[in-house]
């Protein structure tokens, strides 16, 4: 086993990053957890460990990465957005569209928040703001952003929900950390 104590902070969450690209989360979480540990860590620690724990599914311990993260790094609207998602993935979807909401008034157009609120929407019976919202987001997201296309998609469930009574919504992947 690697001494973790021979290396510093910034050395510990660079070889973090290699072993997140290579898929080995138990290396990146030992290399993030001893870096966090160090003085002064750098606040990127907090955001990859955030975005690891909520991978894991350990979202107490992903909100505190995310919250801590965000008091050193405030303007983060991805980390911000993903910590709204850590919220939706436990079901405690008023509080996501709070953190979300958050994320809109910075960025009115940013394409995640503005789908995932939409998604939402439609989840609370909300068809008028669910359109509302990706009304916004095919207006404002080039064609090839993912959320454009799973907006086209979530679209379209809608008109064929309409045309069926049915109300259930598409369901995609949780966000990936890569």
């Amino acid at each position: 086993m690697l001494d973790l104590s021979l290396f510093e902070s910034d050395e510990l969450l660079a070889l973090a990053k290699l072993d997140v690209e290579k898929n080995r989360i138990d290396s990146a979480l030992a290399k993030l957890k001893q870096a966090n540990n160090l003085p002064d860590p750098q606040p990127e620690c907090d955001s990859l460990l955030a975005k690891l724990y909520a991978q894991l599914n350990l979202f107490d311990r992903a909100s505190y990465h995310y919250e801590s993260y965000l008091m050193k790094q405030p303007d983060a609207l991805l980390e911000r957005f993903q910590y709204g998602m850590v919220y939706y993935e436990q079901g405690i979807k008023d509080r996501a569209l709070l953190v979300w909401k958050e994320v809109l008034d910075e960025v009115p157009t940013f394409p995640p928040a503005l789908y995932y609120c939409a998604l939402v929407s439609w989840e609370d019976s909300d068809e008028s703001e669910a359109r509302r919202l990706i009304d916004i987001l095919l207006k404002s997201a080039p064609a090839d952003n993912l959320y454009f296309k799973r907006s086209k998609d979530l679209l379209n469930a809608l008109d064929s929900n309409a045309n069926s009574g049915s109300v259930a919504a598409p369901r995609f992947d949780s966000q990936k950390i890569n």
